[in-house]
């Protein structure tokens, strides 16, 4: 499929000062276009191997540290926060369209319009509100999909993300913040992977919370150079090759990870009663921490 001039405007923006690298220059374009056909097969396998192939999908990640982005430039633009998801929330849908209306970023772009927007309504944000509208939402209009394994997946891991996030809201970020988020999220997925795919990647787990850490700012870089491009190409020149340090750990570490022994590992399908179970015991961890964090258990 041929690719809208503006989306090939983009692109060009995204290789900016990257010409001397042109294999980054593509991991870039992968990871803020989707354009996965851009990927050399071998570094495709040492993403999966590592299972860390999800950084150069399109999905809720991505549109997420997107708004991020935005929320954070409005931010500095001195934009009242009630009003910031009135400009935000319409650059965000910009972006979904830019790549192709992708499922999984539409369903993240309704939740993140929904949690931005709620000041407007003089109604405080709430992750798990825009997490129960959006799934409402989405499975209203499509039926369909609720026999969608990556619509399930999706929501499955934002949901730990939501509430790994709650439980966590009074630490300060860091690595201890990051970890508790990473381990949610896999957790999250483990058995929907376990059941469709008959795989589990402990691997992922290890790559996963450097992955993340190196993904947030490889797009910040990435998307804060394009805006950029439109005022200085030099200045966004030098964003690029700050966004492709990142991108380069990245590669560095899956192939690190990739080659230890158990990263992936094929077993036997689980059932839906082990997919329940393991549920279960999420959930009461889930229970258990929360009482913990709110000194109710000692």
């Amino acid at each position: 499929e041929d690719p809208s001039p503006l989306k090939r405007d983009f692109s060009r923006r995204i290789g900016l000062g990257l010409e001397h690298d042109r294999a980054t220059a593509n991991l870039n374009r992968a990871i803020l276009l989707g354009e996965r056909n851009l990927l050399p097969r071998d570094t495709k396998r040492v993403f999966v191997t590592s299972g860390t192939m999800h950084v150069f999908a399109i999905s809720g990640l991505h549109v997420m540290m997107v708004a991020k982005v935005l929320v954070t430039l409005l931010a500095f633009c001195l934009v009242p926060y009630r009003w910031v998801g009135l400009v935000a929330i319409p650059l965000l849908w910009g972006y979904v369209a830019l790549i192709g209306f992708a499922p999984s970023a539409v369903r993240a772009a309704t939740m993140a319009s929904f949690y931005y927007l709620a000041p407007v309504f003089w109604r405080r944000s709430n992750g798990i509100v825009s997490w129960s509208l959006t799934f409402f939402l989405v499975y209203l209009v499509s039926p369909r999909l609720i026999t969608d394994v990556g619509c399930s997946f999706s929501f499955a891991v934002m949901l730990a993300i939501v509430f790994a996030g709650r439980l966590t809201r009074n630490l300060r970020d860091g690595l201890g913040k990051d970890l508790i988020i990473t381990l949610a999220a896999w957790s999250a997925g483990v058995p929907i992977a376990a059941h469709v795919f008959g795989s589990l990647t402990p691997g992922g787990l290890l790559a996963n919370i450097p992955i993340l850490f190196a993904a947030q700012y490889s797009v910040s870089f990435g998307l804060i150079g394009v805006l950029t491009s439109y005022v200085s190409e030099t200045l966004a020149a030098h964003l690029n090759n700050f966004s492709a340090l990142f991108t380069r750990a990245m590669v560095g570490l899956s192939t690190v990870v990739s080659t230890l022994p158990g990263a992936n590992l094929k077993i036997d399908r689980w059932t839906f009663l082990q997919c329940a179970e393991w549920y279960l015991a999420l959930g009461l961890v889930g229970y258990l921490a929360h009482l913990v964090r709110t000194r109710r258990l000692i």
